[in-house]
């Protein structure tokens, strides 16, 4: 795996976008390369971001989620709404891009983060975010734990793990290395195999309970005879119980019987008396019309054809009223044809004689029109002459006489307007003025008063500006005071901040220590130190975190408040410089010189008599002269246009007497109000519509009377018919018959009714006869016994019946439970042993690797690999120091040394200095990094702080060590720390530079 392109932006200090391009000069062909920086400058950012873009998770944070950005504040830099890290990298498989984003929504809310994998060519490998970190696993071929050991060497871990004690060392050497498998099958063999004892424990002490319930032989033999022998008295006793109860049964169904009996009695009365009742109310009537059923028929026909002939007989009578009715209106439509027309009419022509009056009407309506079109135009012309050449007001109320006399009066009128102008004119007139001439001496006067009037303006601006500009500059004069002031806050905030925040991170320590005192007990030795008493776990000082946490939090709002103060006071200092470059730029641009040049020019044009009046004066001379001009003008005009409108006047009446005379003759010949084509042709229509109603009438008349023939002969018909039964019932008519005959519907129901009032009476007999004989039946079977006693032998029956059963119950239920426990004892012992024989294996496998926490099988499997990592360190010390190698741990687990300078002597680590500390834990860290890319090859190799602690000399054997590191195997090797001495021996640099506002820069050097 070889990362190709890491790009940054506004993750913690790193503020905007960074790219480190290791693809591109000087970091392509480098091969060590040096990340420098003070503390807090970003330098651990890189790597976070490395691991970020590739499996969404970092060594302080763990996974990554907006909850942890939206809580605590950390990763994206403050004030900025998105961030982004994305790698690029080479594997085995090919070139991908993967990228980690997150943004703000438009509320100021974190979205959801992205995660996603690209392709070389930048297409979407379209997976999920859940995805994204397995993808990239599988590529690389390293987890997120072995990324982090195999790339990025963290020392402080190695350091810790050198120091440690056995079990603290497997505990660290289980989390660099990754493999907790051990532990965790240690502890599942102890887990599985408690548990089958567990089980198995549970097993006997249920069959020990069961024991309990299980009787002796003898005894079961004999509660089992106990229970034959209530068995048999209880079949006894229920034969007893039986005929009790049946004899009971049988006495109550003959009680019942007998008041049946009495009920059905009375319903045969009952139906007795609705068939007397009903032959009393119709019996007359349902045998005489039983009688004319013979004639039914006929008797009905006739009827019906009696009321249809009375029916048309009254039809007959209203069409011959409506035939009259008619008849008259159409004589109505001729009297008033006969008003319009000048001649006698003619029904048999009179349309024709309308429709050519009609034509005769309507060509002199056209005259009139066409006639009071041209007066209406002529009094338009006149109107407009009025209102628009004289001085009169149009009214339409005035006759002609009245108009003639107010146009004279306007003509005098005019004529003293005209002498009075030319009199004001003459007193106007002034040299060089003249109709061409005076809207010129007008314009230039009102732009001497223009200029006049914009110097003035001006010139009160720049008395302002003066003034503000003069302000301006005294307090710019003291800002650079307020600024070095904020300045020198600003630093102290950010001391007091960092004081703050490390008491917080120390007094966190301290707890963590604490809690671990607290967890010391007496005769066990020490984790760290080994001892076996422990004079520091009673008695610990009260730390309490959170109130450092929380000066902490006051320290750094107070640097945040000293920084928004320089802020503002710079912004306050950039804003007066703007205002001063504004006001300076106006007074320049408002060119006084320029406009009081151009003011004197325009006067020294004018008359010198005009230009002592001043512009206002001369503006105002010449409209007084322009307005006399326009009354003459105006006066001689309206004179001009009284004359005119006098002669149309005259036109005017003629064309007037023109319509009056049409007018005359228009009603001699149509005197109505309603048009001639619309009142006509409405006549025409109800003329044809009321001869077609009188035509409707004539025919439906001619229907009518041949109904009224048709149905007095069927009448007829039906009285022969029907004659002779008539003459034998005694009728006189079919009229009487009919009154005798019972509706249809009336005489169905009364049958019905009839025949189901005697099926009742049937029915009632046979029910009685029924009942009878279903007594005689149980009066042979009845126990001739009174109730009471039939009632108190069958309870005593049901009593010693229960007595019985109980008691056999009892017996049974003793019995049942010594037979269900011999049972379940046979059940637990073959859950037992098959219980134990399927767990044998995990009850083997507890003896040799399980205990509670897993410690037995994780010790042996790290012991064999702390031996295989001391062994790939040492060949990696032969490059750092000649002096120590690392031994086999002894037997109390604490790692040593070998100082070959000693002769081989063992020394423990405790005993190093801080740069051997550091060089043998960059030994370690560099062959857990072999160890874990033993199957992958790996481009990149970061090493993480701790060359503070080397001398020069270790420092150039170190320095040497890594570059035959990135020479020997092909890697990139980056060194991130803070050691200036690093920098003059490590020419490729990515230097991260703070800009004292909690950002920083980033430059890689030497520049391509």
């Amino acid at each position: 795996m070889k990362i190709l392109k890491l790009e940054i932006e506004n993750l913690a200090s790193l503020k905007g976008k960074h790219v480190l391009d290791f693809t591109a000069p000087p970091l392509h062909q480098c091969g060590l390369f040096l990340i420098a920086g003070p503390t807090g400058s970003g330098k651990t950012t890189l790597l976070d971001a490395l691991s970020l873009a590739l499996y969404n998770e970092l060594p302080r944070m763990g996974k990554i989620s907006k909850r942890d950005i939206d809580q605590t504040g950390a990763l994206v830099t403050r004030h900025t709404h998105h961030a982004l890290a994305r790698v690029t990298y080479r594997c085995a498989s090919g070139t991908f891009i993967s990228q980690w984003q997150i943004s703000k929504n438009r509320n100021g809310n974190w979205r959801n983060y992205d995660f996603e994998v690209f392709d070389e060519a930048g297409n979407s490998m379209g997976l999920l975010r859940s995805e994204v970190a397995t993808f990239n696993a599988e590529r690389i071929g390293l987890d997120y734990e072995q990324f982090t050991r195999a790339i990025v060497l963290a020392q402080g871990e190695f350091a810790q793990f050198l120091k440690s004690g056995e079990d603290q060392r497997a505990a660290l050497l289980e989390k660099i290395t990754g493999d907790r498998i051990y532990r965790q099958l240690g502890k599942g063999a102890a887990e599985r195999a408690s548990g089958l004892l567990a089980q198995d424990k549970d097993l006997k002490n249920q069959q020990e309970g069961l024991r309990a319930q299980v009787l002796e032989p003898d005894q079961a033999d004999a509660l089992s005879a106990v229970v034959d022998g209530l068995n048999t008295n209880v079949q006894s006793q229920q034969k007893e119980l039986h005929q009790r109860e049946r004899a009971l049964e049988i006495r109550k169904a003959l009680n019942q019987a007998k008041s049946s009996l009495d009920a059905r009695r009375r319903e045969l009365a009952a139906a007795e008396s609705r068939w007397t009742h009903w032959n009393s109310l119709h019996a007359d009537s349902w045998s005489r019309h039983q009688a004319l059923l013979p004639i039914e028929s006929v008797v009905r026909q006739w009827s019906q054809a009696s009321a249809r002939l009375a029916s048309a007989k009254n039809e007959l009578l209203g069409l011959t009223a409506d035939q009259t009715a008619s008849r008259e209106r159409l004589e109505l439509h001729l009297e008033r044809a006969q008003a319009w027309l000048p001649s006698r009419v003619d029904r048999a022509t009179i349309v024709e004689q309308l429709d050519a009056h009609s034509e005769q009407v309507r060509r002199v309506a056209k005259r009139l029109n066409q006639k009071k079109e041209e007066a209406a135009t002529l009094q338009a012309q006149f109107k407009q002459q009025v209102e628009f050449q004289t001085k009169l007001e149009w009214s339409g109320d005035r006759t002609a006489a009245e108009w003639s006399t107010a146009l004279g009066r306007n003509q005098t009128e005019c004529t003293q307007q005209l002498a009075e102008a030319e009199s004001q004119l003459a007193a106007c007139a002034a040299p060089g003025l003249d109709e061409d001439s005076a809207a010129n001496w007008e314009l230039r006067a009102e732009q001497w008063m223009q200029l006049e009037s914009a110097w003035n303006a001006k010139n009160g601006r720049a008395t302002q500006i003066q003034s503000a500009l003069s302000t301006k500059r005294t307090q710019l004069a003291e800002i650079p005071d307020q600024l070095r002031a904020r300045q020198h806050a600003l630093l102290l905030a950010t001391s007091k901040e960092q004081t703050a925040e490390a008491e917080w991170r120390y007094a966190a320590l301290h707890a963590q220590v604490a809690a671990h005192r607290t967890e010391l007990a007496a005769g066990h030795p020490c984790p760290l130190c080994g001892a076996l008493e422990h004079p520091f776990a009673k008695d610990l000082p009260e730390i309490h975190p959170d109130d450092k946490k929380a000066a902490r939090d006051r320290a750094q709002q107070a640097r945040m408040d000293a920084e928004l103060a320089l802020k503002e006071a710079q912004r306050k200092q950039q804003g007066l410089q703007d205002e001063l470059q504004l006001l300076e730029r106006e007074l320049e641009e408002l060119g006084l010189d320029p406009l009081n040049a151009e003011l004197r020019e325009v006067k020294s044009s004018f008359p010198a008599d005009w230009a002592e009046w001043g512009g206002e004066r001369v503006r105002s001379h010449v409209r007084d002269w322009v307005a006399a001009k326009g009354r003459a003008l105006e006066a001689s005009k309206f004179l001009n246009g009284g004359n005119e409108a006098s002669q149309r006047l005259e036109r005017l009446e003629a064309s007037r007497e023109e319509v009056g005379v049409i007018e005359r003759e228009l009603n001699a010949i149509w005197p109505q109000e309603t048009a001639v084509d619309e009142a006509v042709s409405a006549w025409k229509l109800a003329w044809k519509l009321e001869h077609g109603t009188l035509q409707s009438v004539n025919q439906r008349m001619e229907r009518v009377e041949a109904a009224i023939l048709l149905e007095s002969e069927a009448v007829e018909a039906c009285e022969r018919e029907a004659q002779a039964i008539l003459d034998e019932l005694g009728l006189a008519d079919l009229g009487a018959a009919h009154a005798q005959l019972i509706d249809g519907g009336k005489a169905q129901q009364l049958g019905k009714e009839r025949e189901q009032l005697n099926i009742d009476r049937i029915q009632a007999v046979e029910r009685v006869k029924e009942q009878e004989t279903r007594v005689e039946e149980l009066l042979e079977n009845d126990a001739k016994e009174p109730e009471e006693t039939l009632e108190l032998r069958a309870k005593t029956a049901e009593e010693q019946l229960h007595a019985f059963q109980a008691e056999r119950d009892a017996r049974f239920a003793e019995l049942q439970q010594h037979q269900g426990a011999l049972k379940q004892i046979e059940v637990l012992e073959r859950k037992r042993a098959q219980l134990l024989g399927d767990g044998e294996k995990w009850l083997k496998l507890h003896a040799l690797i399980g205990d509670g926490e897993g410690k037995k099988f994780n010790k042996f499997a790290q012991q064999l690999t702390m031996g295989q990592l001391l062994a790939i360190a040492n060949r990696r010390l032969k490059g750092l120091s000649d002096r120590y190698r690392f031994a086999e741990p002894d037997e109390s687990g604490k790692l040593a040394v070998i100082d070959q300078h000693m002769a081989g002597e063992r020394r423990g680590v405790n005993t190093l200095s801080g740069g051997e500390t550091f060089l043998m834990s960059l030994g370690l860290a560099l062959g857990l990094s072999d160890l874990a890319s033993r199957n992958i090859q790996i481009g990149d190799l970061f090493i993480d702080e701790g060359f503070g602690t080397l001398d020069s000399e270790a420092l150039e054997g170190v320095l040497d060590v890594l570059d035959r590191v990135q020479t020997a195997g092909g890697r990139n090797v980056g060194i991130i720390s803070h050691v200036e001495g690093l920098k003059e021996r490590v020419s490729t640099q990515v230097q991260l530079t703070p800009n004292g506002q909690g950002h920083s820069t980033l430059r890689v050097v030497p520049e391509d």
